[in-house]
Protein backbone atom coordinates (compact mmCIF):
# COMPACT_ATOMS: atom_id res chain seq x y z
CA UNK A 1 0.00 0.00 0.00
CA UNK A 2 2.49 2.61 -1.12
CA UNK A 3 1.51 6.00 -2.44
CA UNK A 4 4.04 6.30 -5.21
CA UNK A 5 7.66 7.25 -5.68
CA UNK A 6 9.52 7.97 -2.46
CA UNK A 7 6.64 7.24 -0.11
CA UNK A 8 6.48 4.49 2.46
CA UNK A 9 3.73 2.10 3.37
CA UNK A 10 1.28 3.44 5.96
CA UNK A 11 1.37 1.61 9.27
CA UNK A 12 -0.15 1.63 12.74
CA UNK A 13 0.98 0.91 16.27
CA UNK A 14 -1.37 -0.15 19.08
CA UNK A 15 0.11 0.54 22.53
CA UNK A 16 -1.76 -0.59 25.62
CA UNK A 17 -1.54 -1.00 29.38
CA UNK A 18 -3.32 -4.02 30.91
CA UNK A 19 -3.69 -5.32 34.44
CA UNK A 20 -5.82 -8.46 34.11
CA UNK A 21 -5.65 -9.10 30.36
CA UNK A 22 -8.85 -7.42 29.18
CA UNK A 23 -7.19 -4.35 27.67
CA UNK A 24 -4.59 -6.64 26.08
CA UNK A 25 -7.39 -8.67 24.44
CA UNK A 26 -9.15 -5.53 23.20
CA UNK A 27 -5.87 -4.12 21.81
CA UNK A 28 -5.27 -7.31 19.84
CA UNK A 29 -8.83 -7.32 18.49
CA UNK A 30 -8.44 -3.67 17.40
CA UNK A 31 -5.22 -4.64 15.60
CA UNK A 32 -7.07 -7.44 13.79
CA UNK A 33 -9.39 -4.81 12.34
CA UNK A 34 -6.56 -2.43 11.46
CA UNK A 35 -4.55 -5.11 9.66
CA UNK A 36 -7.26 -5.27 6.98
CA UNK A 37 -6.12 -1.78 5.90
CA UNK A 38 -2.47 -1.41 6.91
CA UNK A 39 0.32 -3.23 8.74
CA UNK A 40 -0.02 -2.95 12.50
CA UNK A 41 2.08 -3.82 15.52
CA UNK A 42 0.60 -4.40 18.99
CA UNK A 43 2.80 -3.77 22.00
CA UNK A 44 2.42 -3.43 25.74
CA UNK A 45 3.45 0.02 26.95
CA UNK A 46 6.44 -1.52 28.76
CA UNK A 47 7.85 -2.65 25.42
CA UNK A 48 6.95 0.34 23.20
CA UNK A 49 10.19 1.47 21.57
CA UNK A 50 11.00 4.95 20.37
CA UNK A 51 12.04 3.63 16.97
CA UNK A 52 8.59 2.07 16.41
CA UNK A 53 6.95 5.43 17.13
CA UNK A 54 9.02 7.17 14.45
CA UNK A 55 7.79 5.05 11.53
CA UNK A 56 4.00 5.04 11.94
CA UNK A 57 1.05 7.03 10.67
CA UNK A 58 -1.60 5.92 13.18
CA UNK A 59 -1.07 5.53 16.93
CA UNK A 60 -3.78 3.75 18.93
CA UNK A 61 -3.42 3.91 22.72
CA UNK A 62 -5.50 2.17 25.37
CA UNK A 63 -5.59 1.54 29.08
CA UNK A 64 -7.88 0.27 31.82
CA UNK A 65 -9.89 2.81 33.78
CA UNK A 66 -8.62 3.22 37.34
CA UNK A 67 -10.30 5.41 39.94
CA UNK A 68 -12.38 7.27 37.32
CA UNK A 69 -9.48 7.89 34.93
CA UNK A 70 -6.08 6.91 33.65
CA UNK A 71 -3.99 4.79 36.01
CA UNK A 72 -1.30 6.18 38.29
CA UNK A 73 1.48 4.28 40.04
CA UNK A 74 -0.61 3.92 43.23
CA UNK A 75 -3.72 2.64 41.40
CA UNK A 76 -1.56 0.13 39.50
CA UNK A 77 -0.06 -1.05 42.81
CA UNK A 78 -3.58 -1.53 44.21
CA UNK A 79 -4.58 -3.52 41.10
CA UNK A 80 -1.48 -5.69 41.42
CA UNK A 81 -2.32 -6.33 45.09
CA UNK A 82 -5.85 -7.39 44.08
CA UNK A 83 -4.58 -10.09 41.72
CA UNK A 84 -5.38 -13.68 42.69
CA UNK A 85 -5.78 -17.12 41.19
CA UNK A 86 -9.31 -16.13 40.18
CA UNK A 87 -8.08 -12.76 38.88
CA UNK A 88 -4.64 -13.38 37.36
CA UNK A 89 -2.33 -10.48 36.66
CA UNK A 90 -1.36 -9.75 33.05
CA UNK A 91 2.22 -10.81 32.35
CA UNK A 92 3.27 -7.19 31.63
CA UNK A 93 1.16 -5.48 34.31
CA UNK A 94 4.12 -4.35 36.40
CA UNK A 95 5.99 -1.36 35.00
CA UNK A 96 5.25 1.89 33.23
CA UNK A 97 1.70 3.08 32.73
CA UNK A 98 0.28 4.86 29.70
CA UNK A 99 0.12 8.19 31.58
CA UNK A 100 3.88 8.20 32.26
CA UNK A 101 4.73 6.81 28.81
CA UNK A 102 2.77 9.52 27.01
CA UNK A 103 4.70 12.22 28.88
CA UNK A 104 7.89 11.40 27.01
CA UNK A 105 7.03 10.10 23.55
CA UNK A 106 8.10 11.43 20.16
CA UNK A 107 6.23 10.08 17.17
CA UNK A 108 5.85 10.48 13.43
CA UNK A 109 2.16 9.56 13.73
CA UNK A 110 -0.22 12.20 12.46
CA UNK A 111 -3.37 10.46 13.64
CA UNK A 112 -4.45 8.72 16.81
CA UNK A 113 -7.30 6.90 18.48
CA UNK A 114 -7.79 6.30 22.21
CA UNK A 115 -9.65 3.51 23.99
CA UNK A 116 -10.13 2.15 27.47
CA UNK A 117 -11.71 -0.70 29.35
CA UNK A 118 -14.09 0.05 32.20
CA UNK A 119 -16.78 -1.62 34.27
CA UNK A 120 -20.16 -1.91 32.56
CA UNK A 121 -21.92 0.80 34.55
CA UNK A 122 -22.90 4.38 33.68
CA UNK A 123 -19.80 6.37 32.76
CA UNK A 124 -20.51 8.97 35.45
CA UNK A 125 -20.06 6.18 38.01
CA UNK A 126 -16.92 4.59 36.55
CA UNK A 127 -15.12 7.40 34.78
CA UNK A 128 -13.01 6.59 31.73
CA UNK A 129 -9.32 6.62 30.81
CA UNK A 130 -9.67 7.27 27.05
CA UNK A 131 -10.63 10.97 27.24
CA UNK A 132 -7.38 11.81 29.07
CA UNK A 133 -5.36 9.69 26.64
CA UNK A 134 -7.00 11.67 23.85
CA UNK A 135 -6.19 15.03 25.46
CA UNK A 136 -2.56 14.04 26.02
CA UNK A 137 -2.13 12.95 22.39
CA UNK A 138 -3.82 16.11 21.07
CA UNK A 139 -1.41 18.15 23.19
CA UNK A 140 1.42 16.43 21.28
CA UNK A 141 -0.06 17.67 17.99
CA UNK A 142 -1.76 14.48 16.81
CA UNK A 143 -5.21 14.52 15.22
CA UNK A 144 -7.98 12.19 16.40
CA UNK A 145 -9.54 9.98 13.73
CA UNK A 146 -12.50 9.14 15.96
CA UNK A 147 -13.88 9.81 19.41
CA UNK A 148 -12.43 7.89 22.37
CA UNK A 149 -14.01 4.46 22.81
CA UNK A 150 -14.93 2.48 25.93
CA UNK A 151 -14.91 -1.33 25.97
CA UNK A 152 -16.80 -2.88 28.84
CA UNK A 153 -16.00 -5.49 31.46
CA UNK A 154 -18.26 -7.14 34.01
CA UNK A 155 -18.06 -6.69 37.77
CA UNK A 156 -16.00 -9.90 37.73
CA UNK A 157 -13.51 -8.18 35.38
CA UNK A 158 -14.39 -10.30 32.33
CA UNK A 159 -15.06 -8.73 28.95
CA UNK A 160 -18.74 -8.20 28.20
CA UNK A 161 -19.97 -10.49 25.42
CA UNK A 162 -19.29 -9.22 21.88
CA UNK A 163 -16.72 -6.59 22.97
CA UNK A 164 -13.94 -8.31 21.01
CA UNK A 165 -16.08 -8.27 17.86
CA UNK A 166 -16.90 -4.60 18.45
CA UNK A 167 -13.20 -3.82 19.01
CA UNK A 168 -12.22 -5.49 15.73
CA UNK A 169 -14.82 -3.45 13.84
CA UNK A 170 -13.69 -0.26 15.61
CA UNK A 171 -10.11 -1.00 14.54
CA UNK A 172 -11.17 -1.44 10.92
CA UNK A 173 -13.23 1.76 11.00
CA UNK A 174 -10.44 3.88 12.47
CA UNK A 175 -7.85 2.48 10.04
CA UNK A 176 -10.14 3.31 7.11
CA UNK A 177 -10.67 6.81 8.49
CA UNK A 178 -6.94 7.39 8.97
CA UNK A 179 -6.17 6.02 5.51
CA UNK A 180 -8.78 8.25 3.88
CA UNK A 181 -7.44 11.34 5.66
CA UNK A 182 -3.86 10.67 4.67
CA UNK A 183 -4.60 9.81 1.04
CA UNK A 184 -3.79 12.51 -1.48
CA UNK A 185 -6.85 14.08 -3.15
CA UNK A 186 -7.89 12.46 -6.42
CA UNK A 187 -6.55 14.23 -9.51
CA UNK A 188 -9.21 16.10 -11.44
CA UNK A 189 -9.50 15.52 -15.15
Amino acid sequence: MTDGVGSRQRSALVVYESMYGNTDSIARAIAQGIENVMPVTVVNVNHASTSALLTIDLLVVGAPTHVHGLSRPNSRSAAISSASAALPLDVDAVGTGVREWLAGIETSARYFAAFDTRVNMPRWMTGAAAPLISRLLRARGLEAVTTPEDFLVTDETRLVSAELTRAKQWGLDLALAASARSSPPAASE
